[in-house]
């Protein structure tokens, strides 16, 4: 802006004055001739001006519309409300009206009293029949907000323009760093910097990386820093944008190279819906940029729509990272994988395993002859199987199937569903070498179990013999004690017999219900006692002992039920006893028989309600009698004791463990 005006130096004044009108008649021509018609009736804003560019007269809508008072502006020049390129833009087209006489219109930007710049369509056209040196009338039209609007347009236009680039880029490059060059580069060119980096959050090291950068950040790619470190570590753990005005003084600043010509920063959050992904970082250099709220909101607005397509390609490169190592763990699994439709059990993947099991030499053999899930699962079970997974329950089935060349194959299978995709993902072994054993096993066992059936009843028949030669013998036997010890010895042998004969009908060989084969035994005895037989309980419920404990057990039983029958009620007929209670006129005879597992013990006791031992005898000396003896000898053989007891009749116990120590050890 200068005082002097524009001085185009006009071809027709040959004596050019400071101001063109000095005279008193030029001045009252003006008035009258222009005043009425031209500057006060007039709602639209103009001015005149002279060779020179100095007003010489404004209206009062032009000093309305710009804030002055209309004689503040006479004889001072027009460049006082333009800007330097706007005063060289009046001058050439002052120039051009004085030397063509043409009507000239153009836009310009005038400064206003206030300091607002506003845009006019300027109308200028020349005056030569009211003075006689030539003005130039300038009508003006207010074209600020239309101006405002296309510029608003513009940078939209700008915005998509950067938007299309980046998304054309999305689609033709798979790598993600080339996508973040690309957004970059467009982003810097948008926002008039150079200087743009994109920094992503690494997992695994917990640390920032940059991985794409222009500018005076273009030697940082590949450095990484902390999530505390500067405006990227702040964004990243706030998840918020960030706008730096004076970077070098705030605390995010960050010393490297050239970083102190930063005058100002902003960064951007990348961020999916569940976790934060990285930072955009953009720079302006040496003179801080001002950014107002409605810019930050407009920048706000395209980055966000910016950092999704970024967003998107992370996203895909770390889906690709996914894949590649679900792709590696497939095909290296120990364990056959195969992918099928879930609905009609069509194969679409499988892995190498999975063919050598079923007999193919690759996958893609396997693919290609390996048509349906129902050439190694029936339809019935597979639909089975297929509700088992979808309930939750992935359990594992052993199947037997036939592989390529139609022989056995039995596979462990587990497996689950896709639902959303509708395919059935399943996960087997071969385990038809396990499955032979098993079943060799199971056939051996079976033979084994047949051949222990047949000792059983084998011994059971020996028994019965010996019964029967014991029995020969009794009857050509006179003598009473004689008579008495064969008859004995031929209820422990029926004791005997009847246990290999319990085990013989029952499926489990190597253990003994104690609870009915004591039923049977006490049956057994009472039948062939010449007695009257007592009300006898037995209680051995859920009592299961091995053949090597059940044995003595037995005939400890047997022994004391048959002393009970023999001492117990001395009457010649049992069931009138001498005396009213225990021992009392009337009393009904009584045995009990009660066997229970105890804290890892066996309890084994014998009661009646007879008369007992006579009076004086000590019960723990008790030391005559082959039954007392026997029993002692057999509880010592079950690593137990036992006591007797003679309070209201006569009682018997016998503790011992359920597994004898000695066998423990011997199988440990």
């Amino acid at each position: 802006m200068t005082g002097n005006g524009f001085d185009p130096e006009p071809p027709s004044r040959e004596n050019n004055q400071d101001t063109p009108f000095q005279g008193e008649n030029q001045d009252r021509s003006l008035s009258s001739s222009l005043t009425e018609r031209l500057f006060f009736l007039e709602e639209t804003p103009r001015f005149l001006l002279d060779s020179r560019g100095h007003f010489v007269l404004a209206n009062n809508a032009f000093a309305a519309l710009g804030g002055f008072r209309a004689k503040d502006l006479t004889g001072r020049p027009v460049s006082v409300l333009l800007g330097a390129t706007e005063t060289m833009h009046w001058r050439r087209n002052l120039r051009k009206l004085l030397a063509f006489r043409d009507p000239l219109a153009f836009e310009s930007e005038i400064f206003c009293a206030d300091g607002q710049c506003r845009t006019f369509l300027v109308s200028l056209s020349l005056l030569e029949d009211l003075v006689s040196e030539p003005l130039a009338a300038a009508t003006l039209t207010d074209i600020t907000g239309r101006v405002l609007e296309e510029a608003r347009l513009r940078h939209k236009n700008a915005q998509l323009a950067t938007i299309y680039a980046i998304s054309e880029s999305l689609l033709e490059h798979l790598d993600p760093d080339a996508l973040l060059d690309t957004a970059c580069r467009h982003l810097g060119d948008l926002l008039n910097t150079e200087h743009v980096s994109v920094c992503v959050w690494d997992r695994e090291t917990k640390r920032n990386v940059i991985r794409a950068a222009s500018g005076i950040l273009r030697p940082f790619v590949g450095l990484s820093f902390s999530e505390h470190d500067g405006a990227a570590g702040q964004v990243l753990r706030t998840g918020e944008p960030l706008y730096v005005r004076d970077y070098p003084h705030s605390p995010y600043f960050v010393d490297l190279p050239g970083t102190n010509r930063i005058a100002s920063a902003l960064v951007y959050p990348l961020a999916d819906q569940e976790r934060m992904l990285g930072v955009l970082f953009l720079a302006f250099l040496d003179v801080p940029r001002f950014l107002d709220a409605y810019t930050l909101h407009e920048l706000y607005r395209l980055l966000g729509t910016v950092s999704l397509a970024m967003r998107n390609a992370l996203l895909r490169e770390e889906l690709q990272a996914r894949e590649r190592t679900y792709r590696t763990l497939f095909d290296l699994a120990p364990l056959g994988i195969v992918r099928v439709i879930a609905k009609d059990g069509r194969t679409l993947d499988a892995n190498d395993e999975a063919a050598r099991i079923f007999g193919y030499e690759n996958r893609e053999h396997f693919l290609r002859e390996f048509d349906t899930l129902a050439s190694y699962a029936n339809p019935e079970n597979r639909a089975f199987y297929l509700k088992e997974l979808e309930e939750g329950r992935n359990r594992n089935i052993v199947l037997e199937r036939r592989n390529r060349f139609g022989k056995p194959l039995w596979i462990s299978l587990s497996g689950r569903v896709d639902r959303e995709r509708g395919e059935l993902e399943s996960f087997f072994t071969d385990v038809t070498a396990e499955k032979t054993l098993e079943r060799a096993l199971q056939e051996s066992l079976a033979e084994k179990e047949t051949l222990l059936r047949e000792i059983h009843h084998r011994v059971k028949n020996n028994l019965a013999v010996v019964g029967s030669l014991i029995s020969l013998q009794m009857g050509s036997v006179t003598d009473s004690q004689a008579l008495e010890a064969l008859n004995q010895t031929l209820s422990r042998v029926r004791t005997m017999g009847l246990l290999h004969e319990h085990l013989y009908g029952r499926k489990n060989l190597g253990a003994v219900e104690m609870g009915d084969y004591l039923d049977e035994l006490v049956r057994l005895i009472l039948s062939i006692a010449q007695t009257r037989p007592p009300r006898v309980s037995v209680t051995a419920a859920s009592v299961r002992l091995s053949l090597h404990r059940a044995v003595p057990c037995a005939l400890i039983v047997n022994e004391l039920v048959t002393n009970a029958l023999k001492y117990a009620w001395p009457s010649p007929e049992p069931g009138i006893a001498p005396t009213a209670e225990d021992g009392a006129p009337g009393a009904e005879p009584r045995l009990k028989i009660h066997l229970a597992v105890e804290n890892g013990s066996v309890r084994l006791s014998v009661a009646d309600n007879g008369v007992g031992l006579p009076p004086g005898i000590d019960t723990g000396r008790i030391r005559s009698g082959l039954g007392f003896t026997l029993v002692r000898g057999l509880a010592r053989q079950l690593d137990g004791t036992a006591t007797f007891t003679s309070d209201g009749g006569f009682s018997a116990t016998v503790v011992f463990p359920v597994e004898s120590p000695r066998r423990a050890q011997s199988s440990g």
